[in-house]
């Protein structure tokens, strides 16, 4: 529904979503997953790009969340008209293993993607929605709105 309403709203086609993001089974969520592991033969993923992984942990770039949200913008220029629907992404991965994403990451993600006419979406279904601690939703955590 997100992804139908972002394209609707925006009049924009491309997704970015996270690689190692997980955001349903159906035919269109499941082109945004980012994990093999929940990819089916079937089609899916039209207009949906994957962004790297802004993992603190285990990502090239550690904590720097500035330099994580640069491949977002090298997606958004190479890969797409430069006007996009939005930008999914779980706050905190859930399938993908808990993981929080690096500092900055979403408040530049965000000013970037409304800078090229799209919507932010932060999937809270597993991970956020009162499981944060002190913030009842994970985007919260970010400062990001």
């Amino acid at each position: 529904m997100a992804l139908m309403l972002a394209r609707a709203h925006t009049g924009n086609y491309d997704m970015i979503t996270l690689r190692n993001g997980y955001h349903g089974m159906s035919p269109e969520t499941m082109g945004l997953c980012g994990q093999h592991t929940w990819k089916q033969p079937i089609p899916q993923g039209f207009g949906v790009r994957h962004a790297m992984n802004p993992d603190p942990y285990r990502g090239p770039f550690g904590n720097d969340g500035q330099k994580y949200a640069a491949d977002v913008a090298d997606l958004i220029a190479g890969a797409t008209s430069g006007q996009i629907a939005g930008f999914i992404a779980e706050t905190i991965q859930g399938v993908g293993g808990a993981v929080q994403l690096a500092d900055g990451y979403l408040p530049a993600v965000y000013q970037l993607v409304r800078e090229h006419g799209g919507v932010c979406i932060a999937d809270e279904v597993q991970t956020g929605f009162g499981r944060t601690g002190s913030a009842f939703w994970g985007f919260q955590n970010a400062g990001v709105m």
